[in-house]
């Protein structure tokens, strides 16, 4: 009984009210800031948490993009020796005209007598066939092809029979 009259005692006491009063709120934002702490601490982890996984994609995007340039280099320097490779071999237009020269020459051992004007004729007439087999007027099989292909029926000196020739 002794300590309920100290207690009301003690509350009378304008003191022990202002020590509760203070306490309480000291209590109350105790508690608050803990409970804002803790929340503040689950944020900061899932942003470190968030954070990794950015670093973790954009570091696959830079291997990627490292992978693509490295995979883009070698392509270029490929295509750097092919395009040399290209300029080094002759075109069709030297590989035309040789046969144009062909042609001529063949021409001209088959008319054999006048040989400015036969060799004028005859590249004139070589040139005036690939002119027209370029534009679709000639024989469909022009003379590259038929090289190729091995029935080549240029007049040579070799073919000429004794028989044409006394003509």
């Amino acid at each position: 009984m002794d300590t309920y009259h100290y207690l009301f005692i003690a509350l009378k006491n304008h003191f022990t009210w202002g020590l509760i009063a203070g306490f309480i709120p000291c209590i109350l934002i105790t508690y608050y800031v803990g409970k804002e702490k803790r929340s503040l601490k689950l944020q900061v982890a899932n942003l470190k948490e968030y954070q990794a996984l950015q670093n973790e994609i954009h570091a696959r995007g830079i291997q990627g993009l490292q992978d693509e340039n490295k995979a883009l280099e070698e392509q270029n320097g490929n295509l750097r020796s092919k395009i040399n490779q290209l300029q080094a071999k002759p075109d069709g237009n030297i590989k035309r005209e040789l046969s144009l020269y062909i042609y001529a020459v063949g021409k001209m051992q088959a008319e054999a007598p006048g040989f400015a004007t036969a060799w004028a004729n005859a590249w004139k007439e070589a040139r005036q066939a690939d002119d027209d087999s370029s534009k679709g007027k000639g024989k469909f099989f022009n003379i590259p092809i038929i090289s190729m292909l091995g029935f080549n029926k240029m007049p040579t000196a070799g073919l000429i029979s004794n028989d044409q020739q006394d003509k």
